[in-house]
């Protein structure tokens, strides 16, 4: 049952100034696969440069000419996840993780679970290269209809102040486990973010609150 809860919200839709030097700054997981970790300024801030992008310490790096440098410096520009604390920061939004909550895998998509291991979350940045909202939430909602599922007929919301489209389904696993899951295709300036909830009962996924838990995001 476990693990199927922990699969389902991965499985259903198919379709981040140089001048620092500590290193104490959050872990960065790229989609590379590799953990990087930022680099702080002066003032003792997660660096970054003056495009937006972290700065990471890059342990046996080179410098210019070529020489090995312990500790060298280098701005981030893959799609890459900071949980650093009770926070996720990202290229496109940055969230806390509510209270009760923690992150269960390392991938740029995080997965999110209470600890009743009742509810979990996802959160999928598709960027700009998903299409128009509207239409990917109906290639979504024909997905789960393609394997015998029910979705609920797509509605028109905001989630954070941005447009989404919704829907509801409930969903059955290999195990005979039904899960209710619900589905936020959010647009923010021409980027999708794909937002997920599931709930192992329905009684769970009524008391859930995933409306109030992700207008919590801040797009960026």
């Amino acid at each position: 049952m476990k693990r199927s809860f922990c699969l389902i919200l991965a499985c259903l839709i198919i379709a981040l100034s140089l001048a620092a030097c500590q290193k104490e700054g959050p872990s960065l997981t790229g989609n590379d696969g590799v953990i990087y970790e930022q680099a702080l300024d002066q003032d003792g801030n997660p660096a970054t440069d003056p495009a937006g992008n972290p700065v990471v310490i890059m342990p046996g790096g080179t410098d210019a000419a070529g020489k090995e440098q312990e500790g060298s410096t280098q701005s981030l520009t893959i799609p890459y996840i900071s949980a650093s604390g009770s926070s996720l920061e990202t290229p496109g939004y940055r969230m806390e993780i509510p209270e009760d909550w923690e992150r269960k895998n390392d991938s740029v998509n995080p997965l999110l679970e209470n600890k009743e291991q009742t509810l979990q979350i996802s959160i999928m940045d598709k960027g700009t290269q998903a299409g128009d909202r509207k239409s990917y939430a109906e290639s979504a909602r024909n997905s789960l209809l393609s394997v015998g599922n029910e979705p609920s007929a797509i509605s028109e919301t905001t989630i954070a102040g941005c447009p989404a489209s919704k829907f509801t389904c409930a969903v059955s696993t290999e195990q005979n486990v039904t899960l209710e899951a619900v589905f936020y295709i959010v647009e923010k300036d021409g980027r999708l973010f794909v937002l997920s909830g599931a709930a192992k009962d329905a009684e769970s996924f009524e008391a859930a609150g995933f409306d109030a838990i992700f207008n919590t995001i801040q797009f960026k």
